[in-house]
């Protein structure tokens, strides 16, 4: 590959790094300030509502920002577009939930290893999020407004700006960059299945809402029914860690007979769900076919020419060092 190729590719990719990255700071920025504001001025309120003061402003300033800075950059390919049924947007679920599932204990067995080598707990954020707030909340933050913006802003803006080097490099990355945006280890695992499972459902039909529908309906079983469930079984204090010696445990959960048949009856809906998306995966494995590149990019290069460029160097760094910094603390 001519060497002026390989610059203007890096340069290419270095714009839409860039326009991550000035989002993030922005977003990182807006969080903190407004945040600390809030919590001088408006104590009661913001020991309230800190989740909406955190999360609003990104979905109305910061999104938006970012969304205007990747629209100049404008796409070298189209997508054609193509008509899902129910039967695989059900499939497609099934698959997401599993590999979800799946990648959530790896995530969690990697967050526990850490734990151990620190000598101290890794806080997992997304949980105490999750169930820390009015679930109102939750649906409007994570129901909502994240399912629209990721998948804007990841599936839709971001592929359609790399699906000429390749579906598979664009799914990838894709996934990626989506996955370092959760910014904690337990999220990243399973965040980048998701994305790389959205991503093939986008670039096979070309249409944002499918993916927008699906990542509502894993968020949905996330955020919302996994702790409307814990709530309602009466076992937040299994769930929550406050119970540690066995005895104690045993005696909770005998006095909590009605809760742990509602929490398993729960599981083992949950698990129908994993087995179905692993047999649905397994019988479809060969039907997966990605599109090549209309502009590619020579293997020994792909990784000098996506990664190692400034915007995407910026992106890249700033993660992984929130990630390293957030779980150390």
């Amino acid at each position: 590959m001519e060497q002026s190729i390989i610059k203007q590719n890096k340069k290419y990719f270095s714009k839409i790094g860039i326009c991550f990255f000035i989002g993030t700071i922005l977003i990182t920025l807006l969080q903190l300030g407004l945040g600390n504001v809030c919590a001088q001025v408006f104590p009661k309120l913001y020991e309230k509502y800190a989740f909406l003061v955190m999360m609003l402003p990104m979905y109305i300033i910061a999104i938006p920002i970012i969304v205007f800075m990747l629209t100049r950059i404008r796409p070298v390919a189209t997508i054609e577009k193509a008509k899902l049924g129910v039967k695989e947007i059900l499939g497609f679920f099934l698959v997401s939930y599993a590999g979800m599932y799946i990648s959530n204990i790896i995530g969690n067995y990697l967050a526990s290893v850490i734990a151990m080598v620190k000598q101290g707990e890794v806080n997992n954020v997304i949980t105490q999020v999750a169930t820390g707030n009015d679930w109102w909340m939750n649906v409007l933050i994570m129901v909502i407004c994240a399912p629209i913006a990721e998948e804007l802003l990841f599936r839709k803006l971001l592929i359609d700006r790399t699906v000429q080097f390749g579906e598979k490099l664009a799914i990838i990355l894709s996934a990626l960059m989506f996955a370092f945006y959760h910014g904690n280890i337990y999220q990243f695992c399973y965040a980048f299945v998701l994305g790389c499972v959205f991503g093939y459902v986008y670039v096979k039909s070309g249409k944002m809402i499918y993916t927008i529908v699906l990542h509502m309906m894993i968020n949905f079983m996330g955020s919302i029914a996994s702790v409307l469930i814990v709530k309602a079984s009466g076992l937040t204090k299994i769930m929550d860690g406050s119970i540690t010696d066995p005895n104690e445990m045993v005696s909770y959960l005998m006095g909590n007979l009605r809760g742990l048949a509602i929490f398993g009856i729960y599981f083992l809906v949950i698990i129908a769900i994993v087995i179905g998306g692993i047999i649905v995966l397994a019988v479809n494995f060969k039907k997966i076919s990605l599109q090549p590149a209309s502009e590619p990019i020579e293997k020994g290069q792909v990784f000098k020419t996506v990664a190692l460029n400034l915007g995407m160097g910026l992106f890249f760094v700033f993660w992984i060092v929130f990630m390293i910094y957030a779980t150390l603390i």
